[in-house]
């Protein structure tokens, strides 16, 4: 279902309604602004990724913006490999380190740099559609099968998503109303559940 496609030299974006009504939503509340530089973050977070695929990569980049999924692939199959694929998946959380660094080394704009971090730490997690999932699965891949791969990123996945379901309970049930932790989760599961269908 998508509600828009452009074309950017090469870069190819699609949205769909879902994601856009979130996005439109998630902004329209952001009265201090911490919402629109978490937004911030990510989008240059997925910049070092395309940047990363320009770089190793030929050929035209699509953009795949749903609800559950955040997609940029390349056209270009035959410079793929897993040592590329490696690069790529680590760019992301890399500009966020980065970011995190210059931001508090200078002091300037807490929210923006502890974002980047926050970031930058959550998707380094083994989880199969967070950047250290595809990192562990590209290693994987080098020495099993791709199917024995995804088989042992998804158990990797639940030893971690378990405990950090728990740690999300304990600290709703701690302070009464802070469930981020536990939404996390939930959205992490739905989404493991969607990309497996």
């Amino acid at each position: 279902m998508t509600i828009m496609g452009i074309n950017l030299g090469g870069l190819k974006v699609f949205f769909s309604y879902p994601f856009f009504a979130v996005l439109t939503f998630a902004l329209m509340f952001d009265a201090d602004g911490k919402k629109s530089l978490c937004i911030l973050a990510s989008a240059i977070h997925e910049l070092g990724h395309i940047v990363a695929m320009k770089v190793l990569y030929d050929g035209d980049i699509r953009i795949s913006l749903s609800l559950f999924d955040f997609c940029i692939a390349s056209d270009n199959d035959i410079k793929h490999t897993y040592t590329n694929d490696i690069i790529v998946s680590l760019m992301g959380p890399a500009v966020n380190f980065l970011l995190f660094a210059i931001f508090r080394l200078f002091g300037i704009c807490d929210t923006f740099a502890y974002a980047n971090l926050l970031l930058g730490v959550f998707n380094t997690l083994p989880l199969a559609s967070f950047d250290g999932g595809r990192v562990l699965c590209c290693v994987l891949s080098k020495k099993f099968d791709l199917e024995k791969s995804l088989k042992i990123c998804n158990i990797i996945a639940g030893i971690f998503l378990v405990p950090l379901f728990m740690i999300g309970i304990y600290v709703w049930k701690s302070t009464g109303y802070n469930y981020s932790i536990l939404l996390i989760c939930v959205y992490l599961i739905l989404l493991m559940f969607f990309k497996k269908n």
